[in-house]
């Protein structure tokens, strides 16, 4: 097993793994390599299927700082990459926020994919982080219109949203908002109000409450 007999360790390196993001970074890796799948944060909001992407033994995607994400992967059962990355991310771990994940996927993908042929590693301009977590880039995502930046939501297969970074941007949030915007977020959440949708149904600042599921 890629891991320990638990599903999730409780101490590695000396260092004890006590952030819930910590423990979900070991949890991801051990669901996907187990049962594989299609794991996401649930601040993704999916552009297009993934029906092209089911058939590989496992796909990653760097975002657009060049860095690798791990809030999204797709991996068939018993993958050698993510028991690679589960085993490297064990190793790895010194209670740093990302040594273990970001930075232990980068590494990989840069260094080591020779070692991992069968996976398909997504540019972040077609892949799942075209945006990142910094102010320039969250302004981007939520304030410009797609026009003024090049950019369609499909040619990506997903937004993420940084909920924990972007509160800022996703607080002034309405029904009125989605209309008038035409921002990245504001071009999804068009096709994913639910049909026949009602103002009074949705609280200022909460429409992303709604499902994320967009119509075939």
């Amino acid at each position: 097993q890629p891991m320990s007999n638990t599903l999730v360790p409780t101490a590695l390196n000396g260092a004890n793994i006590t952030e819930l993001a910590h423990r979900a970074d070991f949890l991801r890796l051990t669901l996907l390599w187990q049962y594989g799948g299609i794991y996401m944060d649930f601040d993704a909001l999916i552009t297009k299927s993934f029906d092209p992407l089911l058939h590989q033994e496992a796909v990653v995607s760097y975002q657009i700082t060049q860095e690798m994400g791990n809030g999204l992967m797709v991996s068939r059962p018993r993958s050698c990459f993510i028991c690679g990355f589960a085993r490297r991310a064990c190793h790895n771990f010194d209670g740093d926020w990302i040594s273990h994940s970001v930075w232990t996927l980068t590494r990989m993908v840069r260094f080591e994919h020779h070692l991992f042929p069968e996976v398909l590693v997504l540019k972040a301009s077609e892949g799942f982080f075209p945006f990142s977590y910094t102010p320039t880039y969250l302004d981007r995502l939520f304030n410009f219109d797609i026009e003024q930046i090049g950019f369609t939501p499909t040619q990506v297969y997903s937004l993420h949203l940084y909920n924990k970074m972007s509160e800022h941007f996703s607080t002034k949030i309405s029904y009125d908002w989605i209309v008038m915007q035409r921002s990245p977020v504001a071009m999804v959440a068009k096709r994913i109000l639910p049909y026949g949708f009602q103002r009074e149904h949705m609280d200022e600042g909460r429409c992303l409450a709604v499902p994320l599921v967009v119509p075939a």
